[in-house]
């Protein structure tokens, strides 16, 4: 799933085995051409901030709080805001004010995650023997 939002934050991540978070800084030009081109879904908390990506963006950035947790292969465009709290109602950036593009992905390294199974199930094979059912004799 591809999403839209206007910060990034730990609490977004669910802890996926051999989980990574790749963290890259974009062009506008390629936020802008991603959006247009790819079904997404926004998660930008202000409407404010919404109304000013729609008009840069020329698409449609709606307002929605919702928190997220990233899926393995979701991605998530970030228009971080930089500058002077924004006034109740605007509709353009303030002057000096500024968005740094981000994509987020999250990916898992599929030998990473083998490896990380095969420690679990060693630290915890004693488990598997306690519980492993018995026989009864007659």
């Amino acid at each position: 799933m591809m999403y839209i939002s206007n910060s990034f934050s730990l609490a977004m991540l669910r802890e996926l085995a051999g989980m990574e978070v790749q963290i890259t800084p974009i062009s506008f030009e390629s936020a802008q051409l991603k959006l247009q081109t790819t079904c997404y879904r926004s998660v930008v908390g202000h409407s404010d901030t919404a109304q000013i990506l729609s008009k840069l963006l020329n698409c449609n950035i709606v307002c929605n709080r919702e928190s997220i947790q990233l899926q393995l292969d979701d991605e998530l465009v970030v228009a971080q805001y930089a500058g002077a709290r924004l006034p109740e109602g605007t509709t353009e950036l303030p002057p000096g004010a500024t968005f740094s593009w981000w994509l987020i992905k999250i990916r898992v390294d599929e030998e990473k995650r083998s490896n990380m199974a095969q420690d679990y199930k060693q630290r915890n094979k004693y488990d598997y023997i306690d519980n492993f059912p018995t026989w009864q004799h007659d």
